[in-house]
C-alpha cells in the first residue's frame, strides 16, 4: 500500500508537469532529467500493475520473474537522488569533496601498507629467531599470537595504528622475552604512524576537500550567473539594459546574487555602470560573467597589478600633458593652439 501511494504521488506530480509544459517538457532546459523521471515513474507504475495482475490471476511463476526484472530496474530511482544535489549546496559539496579525496586515499593506503609491511618483516624476523631458540616456552607462545607469521604481524600492526588493538599487549611479550629495546622500537613506529603520517594525511585530505569545495562554488556561481543572465535578457538579444535589470530587482535569483557579492539592491545602478565597461548602456554575456566573478571575494594580486599599471599609465599621460601645456604657455600660443597641443600629447 505504501508503494502504491508513493507511485500515485509521483505519477500525479509528473502528470502536472506534463500538463504545464506540454511539448516543451522534452525540449526545455533539463529535459534529460524529465525523461529520466518519466522512465522511473513509468517503471514504477508498470510494477504496480504487474503486481496487481499477478495477484488477480494467481500466475505466480510469471509474476515472480516479472517482479525480479522490475525490481532490478527500480535501481534507476537512485539517479533521481543525484538530481537533489543541485538544490542542496552543503550535501553537494560534501559528496564532491569525498569523491575528490579518493585519489589521496589510495596513496595513503599504499604508503601505510608499505610502512606496516617493512615493520612487520622486522618484528616477525625477531620473533621467529626467539621462537627457534626457545621452542616450546611461554614466550614463544606469546610471540606467536601477534608475530607468528608475516600476515599476523601486518594485521596486528595495522590494528595498532587504527585503534583496533591495544599496542601495550603487543609490546609486553617483546620487552619481556626479547629485549626492552623492542618497546622503544615499537613506540617509534606508533609515534611515526599516529603523529606524523596520519596528521599529514589528514592535512592532505582537508586541503583537497577545501580546494574541491572552492572549485564547486566557482562552477555553481558560473552556472547561476548564466541562468540569471538568461532571465534578465527578456528580448533574447544577448544584451542586458538597465531597464531590463531594473524590472527584475524583485526576482529571488537576483536578490540571492546581490547577497552573494555583498551589495545592496539600492546600488544596482552603480553595479550596472561598473559592469558596462565600454559605456554602451548595455551589458553582454562576457561583461556580465567576467565582472560578476571579479566582484566575488577579495582582490587578487593580478587585479592589484592591473590597477597599478593603469594608474602608472595615467600618471605618465598627465605628466606629458602638463609638460605640453607648460611649453605651449612659454611660447605664448593662443588658447585654441594650447588645447590642440594638449589633446595631441594626451593621446
Amino acid at each position: 500500500s505504501v508503494d502504491l501511494v508513493i507511485a500515485g504521488f509521483f505519477f500525479l506530480e509528473l502528470a502536472l508537469r506534463l500538463f504545464a509544459f506540454r511539448r516543451s517538457f522534452f525540449t526545455r532546459p533539463g529535459w534529460r532529467w524529465n525523461v529520466c523521471d518519466l522512465t522511473v515513474v513509468s517503471l514504477q507504475v508498470l510494477e504496480e500493475i504487474a503486481l496487481y495482475s499477478s495477484v488477480s490471476s494467481n500466475n505466480v511463476p510469471i509474476a515472480l520473474s516479472l517482479m525480479r526484472l522490475l525490481r532490478i530496474l527500480r535501481l534507476i530511482r537512485i539517479i533521481r537522488a543525484v538530481r537533489l544535489l543541485q538544490y542542496m549546496n552543503d550535501l553537494r559539496t560534501i559528496v564532491l569533496s569525498v569523491t575528490s579525496s579518493l585519489k589521496p586515499l589510495l596513496s595513503t593506503i599504499v604508503l601505510l601498507a608499505l610502512v606496516v609491511y617493512v615493520v612487520a618483516i622486522y618484528f616477525t624476523q625477531i620473533a621467529l629467531t626467539h621462537r627457534i631458540d626457545h621452542k616450546g616456552s611461554q614466550g614463544a607462545q606469546d610471540l606467536e599470537t601477534y608475530f607468528g607469521s608475516l600476515g599476523a604481524a601486518v594485521m596486528s600492526l595495522f590494528q595498532t595504528v587504527t585503534g583496533g588493538l591495544e599496542w601495550r599487549n603487543m609490546t609486553t611479550p617483546l620487552m619481556k622475552h626479547i629485549s626492552p629495546i623492542m618497546g622503544l622500537v615499537f613506540a617509534l613506529y606508533v609515534v611515526f604512524t599516529s603523529l606524523a603520517l596520519m596528521n599529514i594525511v589528514t592535512g592532505v585530505f582537508v586541503e583537497t576537500a577545501l580546494q574541491r569545495g572552492r572549485e564547486d562554488k566557482e562552477v555553481y556561481m558560473i552556472n547561476h550567473l548564466r541562468d540569471l543572465f538568461g532571465v534578465l535578457d527578456e528580448n533574447k538579444n544577448g544584451m542586458i539594459s538597465w531597464c531590463e535589470l531594473e524590472e527584475h530587482l524583485d526576482d529571488p535569483k537576483l536578490k540571492a546574487f546581490f547577497r552573494d557579492i555583498d551589495i545592496d539592491l539600492s546600488e544596482a545602478q552603480g553595479l550596472f555602470l561598473l559592469l558596462d565597461r565600454n559605456g554602451s548602456g548595455t551589458i553582454d554575456a562576457d561583461e556580465f560573467l567576467t565582472g560578476c566573478l571579479r566582484l566575488r571575494g577579495p582582490a587578487k594580486s593580478l587585479d592589484m597589478q592591473l590597477v597599478m599599471r593603469e594608474l602608472a599609465d595615467q600618471r605618465t599621460a598627465m605628466h606629458r600633458l602638463l609638460l605640453a601645456l607648460h611649453e605651449d604657455a612659454d611660447e605664448d600660443q593662443s588658447p585654441i593652439q594650447v588645447v590642440n597641443a594638449s589633446r595631441k600629447y594626451s593621446m
